[in-house]
């Protein structure tokens, strides 16, 4: 992770954060300045054509906080993959290890953290000392209050080895609004959402390029849910029944109405597969184990449009 001396952040007009200074610290944690704004097309085309292959977004779990504990089926937690690698994994719940493992054929080298309840942080500690013990220290990705309880909490059970929160993992930081690098092709921009632990969605992108929109849990938010509107995939926490914490099916159709037909609008973390609603035109459930994909390799000899 660089260190560098901090940079001032403004809101560039076309609604990412840039450097108010000429110089832009490189590598992963830094505040990146995206550069002039292209179109949308040629932006997703350019991605694409870096990236080489399909990125997709593999479900791990769609469950609710005791959904693991009681009935046995992964907390809600998803992979990021760019073909067969996988990149990413976000969250990192009860039962995700094993699920990512199994599913995608192995743990990525960063992990982001929404909050810092069980069913999202709860294998955090096992997995970070394991992969250190085997010889690879892993980087979590996570909002500076989320960081916070993590190193604070979370890894408290680590620390009669010894070893503290820097020795067991790599920290990077993701204040709210501000474009990060969490590694060379992905970045994320931090969005806090309606809950009663603190915690935080984000827009992922990709080489510049914003592919997708999550919630993380959160109560229906109408403003949050057009800053993550920006990317043309959203994946949003919602239930059958809604709650100051977590939006419901009906209110996530009611988006779907107020936004029209440009987005795809998913749902996760609404418990068991089958508590899961209906798949219908207005949005679909992920569901464990069946890829959505976010970005499609490159046909043969495209040319990106300006």
């Amino acid at each position: 992770m660089s260190v560098a001396s901090p940079i001032v952040c403004r809101r560039a007009a076309w609604g990412v954060m840039i450097a108010a200074s000429a110089v832009v610290v490189s590598g992963a944690g830094a505040c990146r300045a995206p550069g002039p704004p292209r179109t949308a097309a040629a932006t997703i085309m350019r991605t694409q054509q870096t990236l080489g292959e399909d990125v997709l977004l593999v479900p791990l779990g769609t469950g609710k906080g005791a959904t693991s504990v009681y009935q046995g089926e992964s907390s809600s937690s998803f992979a990021i993959m760019v073909g067969k690698r996988c990149r990413l994994l976000v969250d990192v719940g009860l039962g995700v290890v094993k699920q990512c493992l199994r599913m995608c054929g192995g743990l990525p080298g960063v992990v982001y953290v929404s909050h810092n309840h069980s069913d999202h942080a709860g294998e955090l500690p096992v997995m970070l000392i394991v992969e250190l013990a085997a010889g690879r220290k892993m980087t979590v990705v996570s909002a500076p209050e989320v960081t916070t309880r993590l190193r604070e909490h979370r890894l408290h059970e680590l620390y009669s080895t010894g070893k503290t929160a820097d020795d067991i993992a790599r920290w990077i930081v993701a204040p709210p609004g501000v474009l990060t690098r969490v590694d060379d092709d992905f970045e994320v921009v931090t969005f806090r959402g309606r809950h009663s632990e603190i915690s935080f969605g984000m827009v992922l992108y990709a080489d510049g390029a914003p592919i997708l929109g999550f919630s993380s849990d959160s109560g229906n938010d109408d403003a949050r849910y057009d800053q993550l509107a920006v990317a043309p995939v959203l994946l949003l926490d919602a239930r059958a029944v809604s709650s100051d914490e977590h939006a419901s099916f009906e209110e996530v159709a009611r988006l779907r109405l107020r936004i029209g037909d440009g987005k795809r609008l998913l749902v996760t973390g609404y418990g068991t597969a089958a508590e899961g609603p209906v798949s219908t035109d207005l949005f679909q459930p992920v569901r464990i184990g069946e890829p959505v994909i976010l970005l499609k390799a490159p046909r043969a000899n495209a040319v990106a449009p300006r």
